[in-house]
């Protein structure tokens, strides 16, 4: 069998998004917002917000507080280092700002790099909250240096990347087998957007195709009712793996009726 190398094109799209977050949300980002912060102010508010002994533990390493633990005046400077700080902790955007963490309300501080009134005036909380999950990771560690917290970051972005790269596979996947039944069914079309086709059947019976998420695609008969009944439940697999096939087969038959 001729062998037939794997082209790198996942990696190629991870490196020029690595490229594009070392700027804003990666370690790199960190020391150039450091350098250019009033030290003072920096110190000033570690010994405020920052656990002392995990602060002396840091010193030990000759790392530098600010980069374990986050502070207001670097936060309201460059809300994007939220995301710096989220990546160190571990934790994915799902996790960090779902419910449970009351954090949903600072998302767009790391997405967009702006901070809004309501952000600024709860930023020494949030610093805060950030403060006691560092201190955690700060004693439960043996050593850290600048290379391993830069490490430690890129093993939560990996994930991430990954995931982002494979949900825009799915989307265009979708997008295209929405195309080509809009295509197919053309002339029988009451009304279409870009999410929904109306239409009536064979029997003249006015038919729903809906074009949303579990499932990809939903054909619905309405009823004199105004209600509908579900006929149809697509689920679309995007990309060569197949070994997701029978999940996405299952999510097809809960979306219908026994």
């Amino acid at each position: 069998m001729k062998l037939d190398p794997p082209l790198p094109v996942l990696q190629i799209s991870f490196y020029q998004s690595l490229e594009r977050l070392r700027s804003t949300h990666l370690l790199d980002a960190l020391l150039s917002a450091s350098a250019d912060a009033d030290i003072h102010l920096v110190d000033s508010e570690l010994a405020q917000y920052a656990d002392r002994a995990a602060l002396q533990r840091l010193a030990g390493w000759g790392l530098r507080g600010e980069i374990v633990f986050a502070v207001p005046c670097l936060l309201e400077t460059h809300p994007n280092l939220l995301g710096y700080y989220r990546l160190l902790l571990g934790c994915s955007q799902k996790q960090f700002y779902g419910k449970a963490h009351g954090l949903s309300a600072f998302k767009s501080m790391e997405e967009k790099g702006v901070l809004s009134k309501t952000q600024q005036d709860r930023v020494a909380e949030l610093a805060r909250c950030l403060c006691i999950s560092a201190t955690h990771l700060v004693h439960s560690v043996d050593r850290l240096t600048q290379s391993k917290v830069h490490d430690l970051t890129l093993l939560t972005l990996g994930p991430q990347l990954r995931g982002g790269a494979l949900n825009l596979v799915g989307q265009q996947a979708t997008r295209r087998v929405f195309d080509l039944i809009a295509l197919l069914t053309e002339s029988a079309h009451v009304e279409m957007d870009q999410s929904t086709i109306k239409m009536r059947n064979a029997a003249g019976a006015p038919i729903r195709i809906s074009f949303a998420s579990d499932p990809d695609i939903a054909i619905h008969e309405e009823l004199p009712s105004g209600r509908g009944r579900p006929v149809i439940a697509i689920e679309i697999k995007g990309g060569k793996d197949v070994s997701n096939v029978h999940n996405r087969v299952g999510e097809a038959e809960k979306a219908l009726p026994g």
